[in-house]
């Protein structure tokens, strides 16, 4: 007999193995209590952690606060509940929304399977901070309200980014920006001085780019419902568009295909989950259309999008049992765990 079980808001057993050094805090936990580890709001667990700490975040809340320490960051994915949600995994229902202002201190934070149910990632960067990572996240924010610059950032594996430095007043500069195997709903660089730089890769883009002043390298991306603003002198290869050429000032490059037909890129939303339906439908235009051959979009490259954004580690995900009560000496229990990676 077998005894299946999704552990998604159980992963910290695993993880305390495997990072044995540091210390996991979980937050919002509406479970028995341990004193040092559980903590209602956010602030009070991250003012209790030490540097490379984990927070691990439980659903039904928003959760708010400063940020003045490098921390990991951690939730258990989106998307795992309700019509458009992918199927196999644990029903989780609350909203999951973390909205962090980084102070100094909180350089090489990085954060993970945040945004779920109407949640989100909300980001604001409140002194010059660098080395920020954002993997498989959803509905992404980055907003700032300074002046300064903020290096190394790196935005990966995630849905519905939105990047908009100056939406918050700031004039913020982002150098050596990545944003990779994400989908792109909106890149907003101007108002701010000269010299952005980074590149866009294997993303879906279906929002408003404007690269004013900025040197971003677009490669292997599809471009579905954008547009583009001060996009005159950037270098795209590799990518599909579904307008012509000359739009927008975007001119030549390599490999670069227009007015690409859609319908015949991605398998679409029907019988899809949200993310789901990025994926290239048989025969598509962007299979093996990327460099080197690779698939463009969101799902090709190295580093592919995974859907619902679980987080990368591994989770027991089946228990396997003879029956419900010991009755054999010995009792054989099979537990079966899936990587994430």
């Amino acid at each position: 007999m077998n005894y299946r079980f999704y552990t998604l808001l159980s992963i910290c057993f695993f993880f305390m193995v495997s990072v044995s050094n540091a210390k996991i805090f979980r937050v919002g936990y509406t479970g028995p209590q341990v004193t040092g580890t559980d903590y209602a709001d956010f602030q009070s667990a991250h003012d209790e952690a030490d540097p490379g700490d984990t927070l691990l975040f439980y659903p039904g809340n928003t959760y708010t606060g400063n940020a003045s320490k490098p921390l990991v960051y951690m939730g258990y994915g989106y998307f795992v509940s309700g019509t458009d949600a992918n199927t196999g995994l644990q029903l989780i229902t609350g909203n999951l929304g973390l909205v962090i202002h980084l102070l100094a201190g909180s350089e090489e934070s990085s954060f993970e399977g945040i945004g779920d149910n109407n949640g989100y990632l909300q980001l604001y960067v409140d002194v010059p901070i660098n080395d920020i990572t954002v993997r498989r996240c959803n509905t992404v924010y980055v907003y700032s309200s300074i002046s300064g610059d903020c290096s190394n950032w790196q935005i990966i594996q995630s849905y519905n980014v939105v990047i908009h430095p100056s939406g918050n007043g700031g004039t913020t500069r982002l150098l050596n920006l990545r944003v990779e195997n994400c989908h792109l709903s909106y890149f907003d660089l101007r108002n701010l001085p000269a010299g952005s730089s980074g590149q866009v890769s294997n993303c879906v883009i279906n929002g408003g780019v404007d690269l004013t002043g900025a040197s971003i390298y677009f490669l292997n991306n599809v471009c579905y419902g954008a547009s583009f603003t001060g996009a005159a002198g950037t270098l795209f290869e590799n990518n599909l568009f579904d307008f012509a050429e000359g739009a927008y000032d975007i001119t030549g490059g390599t490999d670069n295909q227009f007015s690409v037909d859609m319908s015949n890129v991605f398998v679409g939303s029907t019988g899809n989950s949200t993310d789901g339906q990025w994926q290239l439908k048989a025969g598509s235009p962007a299979i093996g259309a990327g460099a080197g051959g690779t698939d463009c979009g969101m799902f090709g490259g190295t580093n592919p999008y995974r859907l619902s954004g679980i987080p990368s580690i591994p989770v027991f995900y089946k228990l396997t049992a003879p029956s419900r009560t010991a009755t054999t000496n010995p009792y054989t229990i099979t537990f079966s765990v899936k990587s994430n990676n």
